[in-house]
């Protein structure tokens, strides 16, 4: 059986394509093939099938789904999927899945690459690109497999990019030219693409039209974006101008190298190679490169990396892969910069090398800068490899350092040594820990291939080892000691924060990763090491300098400095700027730290500190979503666990993972009523109701909010009780409940006004503002807008939400010049702190005054720009809003058709969001216009009734309302009815004239067409 998901979902049992049945089979089957080898729960499929909406009956349905898939495939003799209990999995061999095959044959041509096999690389480049059909499962969506698919089609592009680059080596840029444009026409911004690109014209003799390709992208890039080309593009640009060397392939580079006689003994020191030695193929790659370069004098590469990653075995594994290139010696030295011992001293370190080159004890000088000096003039016009292994530092090495062109120096150190980059011109490697690919080829290396038969055991015990090649070494001799232990067995042994005791190797200090991390920490200054260990009481996966500065009770100044000091011992990862995290295992080495050096007292004082970090406003971001619940699930039995969902509300409505959101604010509501914390559960209520307002349950979102107000009697938390207050007044008008929301809202901001909380207080007023504009007391909005606004001058996201208030009442007063100046402005400070929601209201409001005004081409646009950033960002009601107004501005044009299709999408999009605050009656006044147009006037009498009925109830919107009544009396205008059809309009005029908006005189001359015989 053949899986294919690179392009459309595919199965093919030899040359026959089966076509599957069932209306969630391919979903489920893409879900399993995606995780193939791997379990997935029923609640990982339920939200593949439902986009994280599932109806009350999802799991029962998954699990009848899977049942008759798995029957279907058994009928077809496939029997490949598994269950226990609550987890699915499939389960086939790697080349019965398109993916597999893919992924396979790319690494395979990696490999092949950093081996210098280029023919056979390329032939497994291109058995890789000719498995692509298209995107990952094309046709299927979903936001459950959006990542997946992005992942996928990267990688797909990174490839090509790395199979050009070895084409163009090889001088073949026929074989892709025509490839190449192609992907760039399709990936116009891509830049890495234009560059092989512009390469391959230049290779093909093209070069004035590879300079015109990036001018045309320069521009666009400049343009469009306000950015200017990566380094990579404009270095390739001048390289194009200079008609640099390495741009051609490279039997066109290679000089002709001879080597000569040393005179001296040829010293071969190296240490012996790892024979499981496993992967690593671009740092290999990276070294190849330095050493083709030969351009500089004293080559100098420095390989940097955390305790046990493999840098002295790369150093070596390279060293004596190119021993024959360096004909003239290799030397090494252990300069025991981490160990035991005292670090070498720079002079004990060049006598040592002196003597390795037959120099004798008496002839060495006994001045650093004179041995140094004597060194480098043995080695000149020499061809040597020297090895500076387990350095301290760069002064350490410096007086070490080869000045000839033909020789290398090679540096490894747990260090990064960043001043010989800029000194000497350095290539520095950093070592990370191996792939989950290379993991396994490494056990497979060490316990051989029956390892893999329990692949996932396998892959899990790679996982626990933190894939550091020291702990995956020190697991693969324990289990082999072990007669009849499986992978799995040792996997749950070690799984639990002892999992440092259990990676070592009894009487061998070498091996025991505590020891090895150890040495760098030993080798930290007091500071460092106060925050190293005040790390281990971080839950989360990663922190920024505050959270640091916060557990370790130090300015956040110092712990910049320490933090600098960490990483570059390799204590400390920096992934993206500003955020940093531990290697799991170290991580685990500074829990273990944080529990026997710490007191209690301190850990207590940390623990609180971190609490309030997490749950205080300024330090709210989606980046700490993760490890928010991380501290809440470390931190369940805590008496204070109510106060990390503070934040909960925010996460909520920036479209975080509500159902992790609602079950932790649930346990931490039970723990404050557990503990008696009245103010702990009014927040966990709170964070409830916003939780429900985001998936538009604004029925129980009221409730809770308002029980969590009844909790709040005493007058300690009076402050809380007005913020939750105004929270359930929002809620209210969201609903359609104006006269509770002002209710509500206007003893919210007395409250607040109280306790002098001005950001709070522009929130409060901006929504009693919205919900003024609504019931059309159009001055006490605007009152209340201004005030909000002048309070809100520093706060440049709360302007662009107010600026939309205004906009929006401004177009219900009919002052549009006045609503175009509000929303044009809230557009102008939106994009320049990339608030994309308030660019999406601004424009919509924009769309419905050009429609108003008849500029309809305009209004389409605003409309579609505001459309484009709802449906990216998944704002479903604004969405549906907009194909609302869409359809009445095709009614106007005359277009009912192009009208009754908006309508048709706002309905689906409306049933599949289910927002309780969507404009029902707006739909209904439009299908009353809509059948009205289609002269169905019994039809449009019925919609515009229901669409009076939804405005005369609780949702009281009077101006939409008067709207609905003008339809209506259309309507009865229609069926010849003039007395119902009076009525209608003299009671909407009435409205419109209270209100005083344009549309009063346009009725009353209607009425007056009506009265005339």
């Amino acid at each position: 059986m053949d899986f294919r998901v690179l392009g459309a979902l595919e199965v093919w049992d030899g040359p026959r394509q089966i076509k599957l049945s069932g209306r969630h089979h391919p979903k489920l089957l893409a879900g399993l093939l995606l995780n193939s080898g791997r379990a997935v729960s029923i609640s990982w499929l339920v939200d593949l099938l439902w986009d994280y909406d599932p109806p009350s009956t999802a799991e029962r349905q998954v699990q009848n789904a899977m049942a008759a898939l798995r029957r279907f495939l058994l009928s077809l003799r496939a029997d490949v999927i598994e269950r226990e209990g609550q987890l699915y999995r499939i389960v086939i061999e790697q080349d019965d899945l398109d993916l597999r095959r893919f992924e396979a044959r790319i690494q395979q041509a990696r490999d092949d690459a950093a081996r210098h096999e280029e023919l056979s690389a390329i032939d497994q480049y291109e058995d890789a690109l000719a498995l692509w059909r298209g995107p990952l499962l094309h046709g299927l969506g979903g936001k459950t497999l959006e990542p997946a698919s992005r992942r996928v089609e990267d990688l797909y592009l990174s490839t090509f990019e790395e199979f050009a680059e070895v084409t163009l080596e090889l001088g073949d840029p026929e074989r892709i030219v025509e490839r190449l444009r192609d992907l760039v026409d399709a990936h116009p911004r891509r830049q890495r693409l234009t560059a092989r690109l512009m390469r391959t014209l230049f290779q093909l003799g093209r070069g004035a039209e590879a300079l015109t390709i990036f001018h045309n992208l320069r521009s666009v890039l400049t343009d469009e974006l306000g950015i200017d080309p990566s380094p990579e593009l404009n270095d390739m640009k001048i390289r194009i101008l200079t008609e640099d060397a390495a741009l051609f392939p490279r039997s066109e580079r290679i000089a002709n190298q001879t080597s000569s006689v040393m005179a001296m003994p040829l010293p071969s020191q190296l240490p012996a190679d790892i024979g499981t030695f496993t992967g690593r193929g671009a740092q290999l790659a990276a070294l190849d490169q330095l050493h083709d370069s030969g351009a500089r004098a004293g080559i100098v590469s420095a390989i940097a990396g955390i305790g046990g990653v493999g840098k002295t075995a790369l150093a070596v594994h390279w060293g004596r892969l190119r021993r024959s290139t360096y004909p003239d010696g290799q030397l090494y030295i252990n300069l025991r910069g981490f160990d035991e011992r005292e670090p070498i001293t720079p002079f004990d370190a060049i006598s040592r090398l002196l003597r390795s080159m037959g120099v004798s004890t008496a002839e060495i000088p006994s001045q650093l800068d004179q041995a140094s000096t004597l060194f480098r003039h043995l080695l000149a016009d020499k061809r040597m490899l020297v090895l500076l292994d387990n350095a301290h530092n760069s002064e350490q090495v410096r007086p070490l350092l080869p000045e000839s062109a033909g020789c290398l120096a090679l540096i490894t150190s747990r260090n990064h040594l960043k001043d010989l980059v800029s000194t000497h011109d350095a290539l520095s490697v950093d070592l990370d820990v191996l792939s989950p690919k290379e993991a396994l080829e490494l056990l497979e290396q060490l316990l051989g291939s029956a390892a893999l038969e329990e692949v996932d055991a396998a892959n899990r015990l790679a996982e626990l080892c933190g894939h550091l090649p020291l702990a995956i070494r020190v697991a693969a001799a324990n289990l082999a000691q072990r007669s009849g232990v499986t992978l799995a067995q040792l996997g749950n042994e070690i799984d639990d924060e002892s999992r440092l005791s259990h990676l070592r190797i009894a009487g061998d200090r070498s091996t025991d990763l505590s020891a090895v991390f150890g040495l760098s920490f030993r080798a930290l200054d007091e500071n460092a090491q106060r925050v190293f260990v005040s790390l281990g009481l971080i839950p989360g996966d990663d922190f920024t300098c505050g959270l640091g500065a916060a557990v370790s009770g130090l300015s956040a100044v110092s712990v910049a400095s320490v933090f600098q000091q960490l990483e570059s011992a390799h204590l400390l990862q920096q992934p993206q700027s500003g955020r940093f995290k531990l290697h799991d295992l170290v991580r685990l080495y500074a829990r273990r730290l944080a529990s026997s050096e710490l007191t209690e007292a301190f850990r207590t004082k940390a623990t609180d500190c971190l609490i309030d970090w997490y749950s205080d406003p300024s330090n709210v971001s989606i980046a700490e979503f993760e490890n928010t619940i991380a501290a809440c699930e470390t931190l369940s039995s805590h008496p204070r666990l109510a106060t990390l969902t503070r934040q909960f509300a925010w996460y909520a409505s920036t479209g975080q993972d509500l159902r992790v959101l609602r079950d932790h604010a649930e346990i931490a509501n039970k723990s404050a009523k557990k503990h008696g914390d009245v103010a702990g559960q009014a927040r966990t209520l709170n964070a409830l109701a916003a939780i429900h307002a985001s998936t538009g349950n604004l029925d129980s979102a009221v409730r809770h909010f308002t029980d969590a107000t009844d909790l709040l009697t005493d007058d300690k938390h009076r402050e809380l009780k007005g913020r939750i207050m105004g929270n359930l007044g929002t809620a209210s008008h969201a609903r359609g409940a104006h006269d509770a929301a002002e209710r509500y809202l206007r003893r919210a901001i007395a409250i607040t006004e109280e306790f002098d909380d001005q950001p709070l207080l522009a929130i409060q007023l901006g929504s009693l503002g919205y919900t003024y504009s609504a019931v059309g007391k159009f001055n006490e909005a605007q009152d209340c807008l201004s005030r909000a606004f002048e309070i809100s001058a520093a706060d440049s996201a709360m302007k662009t939400v107010l600026l939309n208030h205004f906009g929006h009442l401004y177009l219900e007063m009919g002052r549009y010049a006045d609503s175009v100046a509000a929303s044009q402005h809230a557009i102008d400070i939106a994009v320049q702190i990339g608030a994309t929601k308030s660019i999406a209201m601004a424009h919509n409001i924009l769309g419905q005054v050009a429609q108003v005004q008849g500029r309809t081409h305009e209004a389409f646009e605003h409309y579609r720009q505001s459309s484009s950033i709802a449906q990216l960002e998944g704002r479903g009601q604004l969405h549906v809003e907009i194909f609302h107004h869409e359809a009445d501005l095709y009614l106007d044009l005359g277009d009912v058709d192009r009208a009754v299709e908006r309508l048709t999408t706002a309905k689906e999009l409306f049933d599949s969001i289910q927002r309780s605050g969507v404009d029902v009656g707006g739909r209904e006044r439009i299908l009353s216009r809509v059948e009205s147009a289609r002269k169905k006037y019994s039809e449009a009498v019925s919609h515009a009734q229901r669409a009076c009925s939804y405005y005369r109830s609780e949702r009281t919107s009077p101006l939409h309302l008067a709207r609905s009544l003008e339809a209506l009396g259309d309507a009865h205008l229609g069926l010849n009815d003039h007395t119902e059809a009076t009525r209608c309009h003299t009671e909407a005029l009435e409205i419109f004239t209270r209100l005083d908006v344009p549309e009063a005189p346009k009725l009353r001359a209607k009425l007056q067409n009506l009265a005339t015989p």
